[in-house]
Parts: C-alpha cells; structure tokens; sequence
C-alpha cells in the first residue's frame, strides 16, 4: 500500500511540475541535454574514447548534475540511481553495494576504480566503501559498466565496473566552500584551485564529515556515529599539445564505532559490544599520456596505497604498489590497444579470537596483460570486439589465468545501436580464502559449548563466471533515450564448504567442526535491466531505470548444512528494483527535484521491500552560490536495508532532512 502512495504522489508531483512550465521562463535542465548525453565520452568499457551510445556494453554515465540533484552525498548513494547495482546502507557508515546479485558487506564480484587505479581490497575481496570518502564536487561523471569487464581490467571486475572519474584541476579556478547539514549528520569542503604557469593547475580539497549515531534498533543500542578527515590534491600539467600529466595524492583518517555481536567462544561468552575504530589511508597515484597525431598513443601510469583498519575482530593493514604501460594505435580500420602491468601487495593481520591467520604478514604478487582489437566486420554498420586478458596472481593455485572477452555491436540505423558478448571473468581468492579461520557459528549441547569454524586453505582456485549479454540502445527523439540489456551468467567453483568431522577439544573443553573452504558451488543468474530518459520541455527531465534479476539454482540456506553457514552471506539477490526521478526548473534560478525508489523483499535476508521518495528544492541566485534543501526518506521515518552480518549489527535508515550551501569566490 505504501508504494502504491508513492507512485500515486510522485506522478501526482510530476504532472503539477509539468502543467506549471506553461509560461515561465525557460532554462536548460542540466549542464547536458538527452542529445549530448548519447555522445558522452566513456571510457571504461574499452580503456579508449567512444560515445556512450556505440558503447558494446551495459552501461551508465552519472554525471556531476545527476548527484548534485539528487542531494546525495556519497558514491554509495550516488549508486542507486544506476540500474542493476544494488545498495543496501547497513549502519551511518557502512553500505554493501552489488551489481547483478551477490549483495554483501564486501561484495567481492564488483570492481571499483578511481579514475582506472583500483581500490579493491584484497584482505577481504571488496571495496571498504567507509574509506571511499572524496568530495562529490571533485567527480566528473561515474561510470558504471554491468557485467563483466575483466579482459581489460582483470579479475574481481565479475559483474560490474564502477569507474569515478574526477575533474582535471583545470575544471575551475579560485576557493569555493561548502557545508550541508541534516539529521543524520554532515559535511563541510573546501577546495582551491589555480594555475600555476600556463598548461599547468594545482586543486586542493579538504573534507571532513561528521555521521551521528543510529537510534536504537530492537532491543540493541547502535554506537556507529562516525568522523571521517580527506585531504586531496591533484596536479595536471600539459607539457604540449601531445603530451599530459597527471599526479593524484590523497590522506585521510576516520573514528568511527560499530556495534557487534561477538559469538561465544570456549571463554568468552556471547557479548554485544560497541567499538570504537580509525582508519588510515594515502595514496599517490601518477600518469603520463603521449599521443602520436589522432591514431596512436603510450600511457604509464604508477600508484602506491596504504590502508589500514583497527577495530573489533580485524586489525589489518595493506600495502600496494601498481605500475603499468599502455599502447594503442590504428591501422588498417583496427584499433588496437595493449598492456602490461605489475602489482605488489603487502597484508599483514593480528589474530584474534575469532579470526585467527597462520601468518602475520603476507606478501603476493599480480603480473598481467591484456590486448585488444576493434574492427569492422563484413559491414562499416558491424563492429567486432575482441580481447583477452592473463594474470598471473600467487594468491590462486591455478596458475596464468586467460579472460577473454568478445562483443558485437550493429549500428542498425544513426541512432539504434544492437550489441550482443560473451565473456569469461574471475574473482581471485582472497587472503582470509587462503590462510583466514573464521569463527562462523557458536552454540551450546548438553551443557558444551559448540563451535563452528571455517577455515581457508592454499588450494582455493578462483570463482569462475562465463556472462553472455544482449543489449538496445537508441535515441529515436532528440528529446528520449532508452538503453535495454538482458544477461546470463553462469558461476562455477564459487565459495562453499565441506563439513568435517566434529571433534573433542580441550583447555577449554569444547566440541569443534571445521568448514573448509572449498570451490563447491555453481549458480546461475538471469537478469534484465532498462533505463529511459525523457525531456518533456526545455524545463522537465523524467529518469527511470528498473532491473530484475533471479537465481536459477540458488544456495538455500536451509538446505546446504555447512555450506550455508558460509555462503548465506554473499549469495543475496534483490529480485527487482525501479527508480523513477522528475527533475524540474521552475525558473533560471529554483530547481525543484524528486526521486523514487522501490527495492524489492531481499528473501535470504528476510529484509523487507521498501520505498524511499527523496525531495530537494535548489536555489541558485548568482553563479557562484548555491543552495538547497531537501528530505530523504519522506514516505517513513525509517526503514531496513540489510541484515546484521556475521558479527555487525545492521540499523534501520531513517529519515534525513537537509540544507546545503556553497560559495565560490
């Protein structure tokens, strides 16, 4: 009933902002009309230029004005208005974000990438999204490519890519700052930027956010308020019409608590505690470009990061150093493009009670390569695609690695696009796959304590996935576009285990099963997803995206004993999911905008379907200031996304009611 409301609403709103535009003074809705979006430059799919409308490839382009209207704040948030990505907030600081299923705090199928570095996190296999705190202000677009793309950018890119894309320091020019606050906390920014010679800009940012607390959530009492400081600075320079630099550093460190429920072991009993825990990251992120004339070019680019995390049952840090050349270039109606690159990655863990490594500190390695070749096939209407990547990674028992990769793309008419591929993608293990024991379970028989652990071995090969996809895309309006893709992955050797014997332990006495991790389970997921864009007038923007996707053979969690103790917490899927967003002008001046939000039940959870209705009203008297305010959540006060997970509490999100500002001068 309530998401009935909803739509009823929305397109209520909707209808009134459209009736309204009759006579007011006109203005452009964003910075790029339906037209321009179409030859939008994206460049993750294939690692080269091309128009998102002759993209082989599922994918979308969020732009700088999509965040800003939408009032988010993170990259998580932002995430949400992409078709096929599932978002889940878990705490004030925590998200598990997805693409295409397998929805989890770390969801390790996903690949993400800040302007092409990656910031997986080998420890866990995911992407730490607390730790993925910049400005908004600072991205350009994101682009989020659904479906396998590692036979350019290497294992872990399984089901999706997201590639946040920042600005060149020579976007803007001078100071702005910026505050929002509302009920769920806030942010203050600064950021100047200058050019120091001709050819040549400096931008520095700073942020600090500050996350209050959730309420109380059942009978437990959530301490996960949290304060995040990033301090960013990017240095562009062109040395000639040929030739850009580009030199990236970033520092940040958080304070953050979280709320966990500690199984019992052998001597220490079952306990609720709150923890507080810091986080600390740098990174140093460098390229250099030299183009030969408008068909070739030589790309190298390097990168260093420290992480580290202190908190609860993980005390870890991790150390990488990536380097990496790229070659492309165009001969006889081919467009080629290769590389080469290397990675060094240092972890090192301190056990605890319930997390325990047979090693302190581990050392791995990532040698790979990839080429790749674009041709026109039979017709100039029909282009080919065909590339490949290896790895040789020490963390997989496998051996050299092969993903390959072909696609099809039919340019049926100027503005209708058919493309169709076929793929192979690996997610390697991760060091808790290959050295981790775990405490997954503890209970009590017959006045003993029972303990279930799982325990990673040396052997653990790589998750496998083959992914065919099909996909339309055209622009049969100036004013409309609609973008379709349907998909079937089939998974092989993913993650389960096997239920050894349970066996008598002493000092302290307990009984003890082992789960080992083992590549025993195979799953297939179908999907579809759709997203439309519509320019009514000059003033009015309607933006809808829906996905739908379903497990053939699914883990029940009921039914696969062990395996289930392991698994049930990665193999989620939400069945169905639609956003539709209105975004209004109603003079040169005032914006009003609102966004719909329908998440389907996530059953394996057993979290409920829910709708979030957002609203913002902008204001921008003068270029240089801008101010909104805005709700998140208007349609309840609160309401849950995911399920406690292992040993986090989950909290239910609540409503935010917000003001922005900013000022450049």
């Amino acid at each position: 009933m309530r998401t009935s409301h909803a739509l009823v609403g929305w397109v209520i709103g909707t209808v009134s902002c459209w009736s309204a535009s009759a006579g007011a003074e006109v203005d452009d809705l964003s910075n790029l009309s339906i037209e321009e979006l179409m030859r939008v430059e994206v460049t993750s799919v294939s690692r080269q230029e091309e128009h998102w409308l002759d993209a082989a490839a599922a994918v979308t382009v969020i732009t700088a004005d999509d965040m800003r209207r939408a009032g988010v704040l993170s990259v998580p948030e932002a995430l949400r208005m992409a078709p096929g990505i599932d978002v889940a907030q878990i705490d004030a600081n925590k998200w598990a974000v997805s693409a295409r299923g397998f929805l989890g705090r770390f969801s390790n199928k996903l690949l993400v990438l800040m302007d092409g570095r990656s910031i997986y996190t080998p420890f866990f296999g995911g992407v730490e999204w607390d730790m993925v705190d910049l400005s908004l202000d600072d991205i350009e677009r994101i682009e989020v490519i659904r479906g396998p793309g590692a036979s350019l950018w290497g294992s872990n890119a399984v089901n999706g890519v997201v590639n946040i894309i920042t600005r060149r320091a020579t976007a803007d020019d001078g100071m702005t700052l910026s505050a929002a606050t509302g009920s769920n906390g806030g942010v203050a920014e600064a950021r100047f930027s200058t050019q120091l010679t001709p050819g040549m800009d400096l931008r520095v940012t700073s942020l600090y956010r500050d996350r209050s607390s959730s309420p109380a959530f059942g009978e437990f009492i959530l301490s996960d308020a949290a304060e995040t400081v990033q301090a960013q600075a990017r240095w562009d320079y062109a040395v000639d019409p040929q030739t850009d630099l580009s030199v990236q550093a970033r520092y940040g460190n958080g304070d953050a608590g979280t709320s966990q429920l500690r199984f019992a072991t052998g001597t220490i009993p079952l306990q609720t505690l709150d923890v507080d825990y810091q986080t600390h990251n740098g990174s140093l992120h460098t390229r250099a470009v030299h183009r030969f004339g408008d068909t070739a070019h030589v790309s190298f680019a390097g990168y260093w990061t420290e992480d580290s995390r202190n908190y609860g049952v993980i005390d870890y840090s991790s150390s990488t150093k990536d380097l990496e050349v790229e070659s492309g270039w165009t001969l006889h109606s081919h467009e080629f493009i290769v590389g080469l690159g290397q990675r060094w990655i240092t972890d090192h863990v301190e056990s605890t009670p319930w997390l325990v490594f047979d090693t302190g500190a581990a050392d791995h390695d990532i040698f790979s390569g990839f080429a790749q070749d674009q041709f026109p096939l039979f017709s100039p209407k029909l282009t080919a695609t065909a590339g490949v990547k290896f790895e040789d990674n020490s963390y997989s028992s496998a051996g050299v690695e092969w993903q390959p990769n072909a696609r099809l793309l039919w340019k049926a008419t100027e503005h209708h696009r058919v493309w169709a591929s076929a793929a192979r993608a690996i997610r390697t293990p991760s060091l808790i796959d290959n050295d981790g024991r775990f405490l997954v379970y503890s209970t009590e028989a017959e006045g003993l304590p029972v303990e279930v652990w799982a325990t990673g071995s040396e052997g653990f090969r790589s998750e496998d996935l083959v992914a065919f996809e099909l996909g339309y895309r055209s622009q049969p309006r100036p004013d409309l576009s609609v973008d379709l893709a349907a998909f079937v992955n089939e998974y092989s050797d993913l993650r389960g285990s096997e239920v050894g014997e349970p066996s008598f332990k002493t000092d302290p006495i307990r009984i003890e099963t082992e789960l080992q991790l083992v590549n025993n389970v195979e799953i297939t997921v179908r999907g579809a997803e759709a997203e439309l864009r519509w320019d009514p007038t000059d003033r009015l923007r309607l933006v809808s995206g829906a996905s739908y996707a379903r497990y053939d053979n699914p883990v029940d969690a009921k039914e696969t004993n062990g395996t289930s103790l392991v698994t049930q917490s990665e193999y989620h899927v939400v069945p169905f999911k639609l956003n539709l967003r209105a975004l209004y002008d109603l003079s040169s001046q005032w914006q009003l905008d609102s966004a719909l939000y329908y998440v389907d039940d996530i059953e394996t959870l057993q979290v409920d379907a829910y709708a979030r209705l957002d609203l913002r009203l902008g204001w921008r008297p003068v270029s240089n200031i801008q101010a909104s305010i805005g709700v998140q959540n208007l349609l309840e006060d609160r309401h849950e996304e995911f399920a406690s997970w292992n040993w986090e509490l989950a909290q239910e999100v609540q409503r935010n009611i917000y003001g922005r500002f900013t000022w450049g001068f």
